[in-house]
């Protein structure tokens, strides 16, 4: 992402932008989901439209070729994701199985969450709450320290 979409990736200035971006990778992942956010990209994504979404993000210029690498590692992830639904690492719009067996849990831990398989704002929130609750980093992101306080 480029440091000029600063704002649109919420943060205050470039320089703000720019060392985040050094310190740390959870800082990549909340720039590009507010990047997204701001863009009106969530759709897109959410209704894997690569060309939609190519074509902000990327520029009207390449728009097949984007796409078609979007369309590559989306399918990538997302067999992976099925084969081992539980030791992905998962964020805000991803979807499929390992979603659905986190919603679960969260619903066991006591969220009152509808488990369908779509990590969108309500699953963020769900994983933020209880990640705070539990002493995690409540960063939103379910990596295996997560799945691990989730399953115990």
């Amino acid at each position: 992402m480029m440091g000029s979409n600063y704002a649109a990736a919420g943060f205050a200035n470039v320089e703000a932008f720019v060392q985040a971006m050094c310190d740390r990778e959870a800082a990549h992942l909340r720039a590009f989901i507010g990047y997204c956010r701001e863009n009106d990209l969530v759709d897109a994504l959410r209704d894997h439209d690569w060309a939609a979404f190519a074509e902000i993000y990327n520029g009207p210029g390449q728009v097949d070729h984007y796409a078609a690498l979007l369309k590559s590692a989306y399918d990538r992830h997302a067999a992976h994701a099925a084969a081992a639904p539980g030791d992905s690492v998962l964020h805000l719009l991803d979807r499929g199985p390992a979603v659905r067996k986190l919603q679960e849990l969260l619903r066991a831990a006591g969220n009152s969450i509808e488990p369908d398989g779509v990590f969108g704002q309500q699953t963020e929130a769900a994983v933020r709450q209880f990640q705070s609750d539990h002493g995690l980093a409540a960063d939103g992101v379910v990596g295996s320290r997560t799945w691990a306080v989730l399953r115990s």
